[in-house]
C-alpha cells in the first residue's frame, strides 16, 4: 500500500516553477528581436537586428502568431550587465523550450540541449540552464544572448519560466531537484508497464490469448516512452537513428491498439482494418528510413489529418459497439479508451491554444497519465476474464466429476441388482444341482462364482461406497483399506484423528483422492507399506498419504497421466491444495489441505 502511493505521488506531484534566489539576478522577460529561418551569421555579436520582429518572452510562437521558416527560429535579447554580477558565479536560466537549442552569448556558444538539422534529436522538456564562462560577460557595453530554437510542430520557442542570468549553483540544485523527481516518475511508470508487461504473459499461459497483443500494445507504448524519457536522454545514447526510430514507433502504437481491441472482442480482421493496418506500417517503415527535418512535416500532416482520426473512431466504434452488445469486459476498456483520449486532447488542446500547461510543469505528459490510467483499465479487464474463465472451468470440471459420480453410482446399482443378483441365481442353482451329484467339477464353479461375486462387490463398492454416506469418512477409509490390504497384501497404517461428520461434498472429494492415491501405489510404487492420518487442526483438514515405494522424481509428476491431475482438481474444487513430495527410493507423500467452515461440520 505504502509502495502503490508512493507510485501515484510521484506520478501526480507537480514540479514548482522557477523562484529566483536572493542573490543577484537579470531577469530578461519581455519583448525581444525574432527572426524566423535559420542563418549561422544570426549568432554574431555585432550582427543588425534592428529590422526583425518583436517577441514575447516567455510565450510559445504559436500563441503570438508566429509560424516560423521550417521550424527555426532566432532569438537575440540585448541585456546589460550590472556590477554586482561580478560577485556569483553567472549562468542564464531559459527555462522549457521546445524542442531542441542552441544559445550563443557575445558571439560564443555556450550550450545547448539536443540536435538541430536534419539529423535532430528532440529534447525533453528540461529546462535550459547554460553556465556562462568567465570573462564572457561585458560590463562596459551591451551584452547579446542569441538563441538558435528548432520546433517540430511549429509551437516551439521559449515556453515556460522567466528568462533569468543568477547563481549557477542555486539553478543546478534546483534543475537537480527537479529532473529527481521526473525520472523517479519515469522510473514509476515504466515499473507499471513491465508489471503489466509481465501480467500478460501469465493471463498467456493461463489460456487468455488476447493478452499477447496487450504485451505488444505495451511493448510499442513502453518502447516510446523509453526513448523519449528523461533517463534514456541523460544516457547520451539518444542518437538520431534512435530519434527516427522512436517517432516511426508512434505511428505503430494505434496500430497495436486496434489489434488488442479486435482481438479483445473477437471481431473478424477485415479488409478495411487490414488495409489501415498495412498502410500505417508501410508509412511508419517510410517515415524511420526518409525522416528529415524537411520531410517531417508531410508526414505530421499526414498522421494528424488522416490516420490519427482513422484510428481513433474505428477503436472507438468497435469499443462502444462491443458495450452496447453488453460484451465481458467492455464496460472497463470503454472507460480506459476515453480517458486516455480525454487526456491526449487535454495535452493537444492546452498545447496549442497554450494555455499554460508548461507553467504547471508536471512530471509527465498528460498522456502518459491517460495511458497509465488506460492500462490499468485493460489491466483490470484482462484479470476480470480470467477470472471468469477459470470460474467457468472449476464449474465445467465440478459437473464433469457430479457426472462421474452419479455415473459410478449407476453402475454401482446395475452390478449390484443386475449382474450380482444374476450370479447368485446361478450360485443357488449349481448348488442345488450339487447336493443330489455331489461333483467335484460343479462344487468348483461354485467356488468360482463366490470369488467372482466378491469382487463384483469389491468393484461395486469402489463405485458407490455405501458406506461412505451411512457412517462417514472415517469408517469408510477404514473398511476401504481392510480391504485393499486384504486384495493386495500391501499394510496401510490408519491414524484418523477426525469424528465430526463433514459436507458429503468434502467426504466424497477426499474417499476419492484416497482412492487413486492407492491405485497409484499398486500401479507404480512396487510399496510395502502405506501410513494415512487424517486430522483437522482449527480449520484446516489435512490428508497425508505416504508410502514406502521406488518414489520418482520431481520433473516425473506432470507425466504421471490423469490421475494426479484428477486429485489436484478434486482438491481445488474443495478450496484446497494438493501438494506431492517424492524423490528416486524414498517413496512418495500426497498432501492434501483443505478449509473446513462451520457450516462444513456436522452437514
Amino acid at each position: 500500500m505504502r509502495l502503490t502511493s508512493i507510485v501515484v505521488f510521484l506520478l501526480l506531484l507537480p514540479i514548482p516553477v522557477f523562484a529566483t534566489s536572493l542573490k543577484p539576478f537579470i531577469v530578461l522577460d519581455g519583448k525581444h528581436r525574432f527572426s524566423t529561418g535559420d542563418n549561422p551569421d544570426w549568432a554574431v555579436s555585432g550582427f543588425d537586428d534592428s529590422s526583425w520582429q518583436m517577441i514575447k518572452v516567455p510565450g510559445s510562437w504559436r500563441s503570438q502568431g508566429i509560424r516560423p521558416l521550417r521550424g527555426f527560429g532566432w532569438y537575440r535579447i540585448h541585456f546589460i550587465v550590472p556590477e554586482e554580477i561580478k560577485t556569483i558565479q553567472p549562468a542564464v536560466h531559459l527555462g522549457i523550450i521546445g524542442d531542441a537549442d542552441e544559445v550563443y552569448l557575445n558571439g560564443i556558444k555556450i550550450g545547448g540541449e539536443g540536435k538541430v538539422g536534419n539529423n535532430f534529436v528532440i529534447p525533453p522538456y528540461i529546462k535550459r540552464i547554460y553556465r556562462i564562462p568567465e570573462k564572457l560577460l561585458r560590463y562596459d557595453r551591451p551584452n547579446v544572448l542569441a538563441i538558435r530554437v528548432m520546433n517540430l510542430f511549429y509551437d516551439g520557442g521559449i515556453v515556460g519560466d522567466s528568462v533569468v542570468i543568477t547563481d549557477y549553483r542555486d539553478l543546478l540544485v534546483e534543475r537537480t531537484d527537479r529532473q529527481m523527481i521526473i525520472k523517479a516518475s519515469e522510473i514509476a511508470m515504466l515499473a507499471l508497464i513491465g508489471l503489466f508487461f509481465l501480467g500478460c504473459f501469465f493471463l498467456y499461459i493461463k489460456g487468455i490469448r488476447e493478452s499477447i497483443y496487450f504485451a505488444f500494445l505495451m511493448f510499442v507504448y513502453g518502447s516510446i516512452f523509453l526513448l523519449e524519457s528523461l533517463l534514456f536522454y541523460h544516457t547520451g545514447l539518444k542518437t538520431p537513428t534512435i530519434q527516427r526510430l522512436s517517432l516511426s514507433l508512434m505511428g505503430l502504437f494505434p496500430v497495436s491498439l486496434l489489434l488488442f481491441t479486435l482481438n479483445f472482442f473477437d471481431t473478424p480482421f477485415r479488409p478495411f482494418y487490414r488495409i489501415i493496418v498495412y498502410s500505417t506500417v508501410v508509412i511508419s517503415l517510410i517515415a524511420f528510413l526518409c525522416f528529415s527535418f524537411n520531410t517531417y512535416p508531410f508526414f505530421m500532416l499526414l498522421w494528424i489529418i488522416l490516420i490519427l482520426p482513422i484510428y481513433t473512431g474505428t477503436i472507438l466504434f468497435l469499443v462502444i459497439s462491443a458495450y452496447r452488445k453488453n460484451k465481458p469486459e467492455s464496460g472497463a476498456i470503454l472507460v480506459g479508451i476515453t480517458g486516455f483520449i480525454l487526456a491526449s486532447l487535454t495535452g493537444d488542446f492546452t498545447a496549442f491554444f497554450h494555455l499554460g500547461l508548461e507553467e504547471v510543469s508536471y512530471p509527465l505528459y498528460p498522456w502518459d497519465y491517460g495511458m497509465a490510467f488506460f492500462l490499468v483499465c485493460i489491466m483490470y479487464g484482462m484479470i476480470t476474464r480470467f477470472i471468469r474463465a477459470r470460474n467457468r472451468m472449476h464449474l465445467l470440471a465440478s459437473r464433469i466429476l457430479a457426472a462421474h459420480e452419479e455415473e459410478r453410482k449407476r453402475l454401482a446399482r446395475e452390478l449390484h441388482d443386475s449382474l450380482g443378483q444374476n450370479l447368485l441365481a446361478v450360485k443357488f442353482n449349481l448348488q442345488r444341482i450339487n447336493q443330489k451329484l455331489q461333483r467335484k467339477e460343479i462344487s468348483s464353479i461354485i467356488t468360482e462364482i463366490d470369488r467372482s461375486i466378491e469382487e463384483l462387490r469389491d468393484i461395486s463398492m469402489g463405485l458407490r461406497p455405501a458406506m461412505l454416506a451411512e457412517m462417514g469418512l472415517a469408517v469408510a477409509l477404514k473398511l476401504f483399506s481392510k480391504s485393499f490390504t486384504k486384495k493386495t497384501g500391501i499394510h496401510i497404517k490408519m491414524r484418523v484423528n477426525v469424528t465430526d461428520r463433514l459436507h458429503p461434498r468434502i467426504e466424497e472429494n477426499l474417499f476419492r483422492i484416497f482412492q487413486e492415491a492407492l491405485s497409484n501405489v499398486v500401479r507404480h510404487s512396487d510399496a510395502q507399506e502405506v501410513e494415512v492420518s487424517v486430522e483437522r487442526i482449527s480449520r484446516i483438514l489435512t490428508m497425508q498419504i505416504k508410502d514406502n515405494g521406488r518414489g520418482f522424481k520431481p520433473d516425473e509428476i506432470k507425466s504421471n497421466g490423469i490421475g494426479l491431475s484428477t486429485m489436484a482438481e478434486r482438491a481445488d474444487l474443495m478450496g484446497g491444495v494438493l501438494r506431492v513430495v517424492s524423490s528416486k527410493g524414498r517413496g512418495a507423500t500426497i498432501i492434501v489441505e483443505v478449509p473446513i467452515s462451520e457450516k462444513d461440520i456436522g452437514s
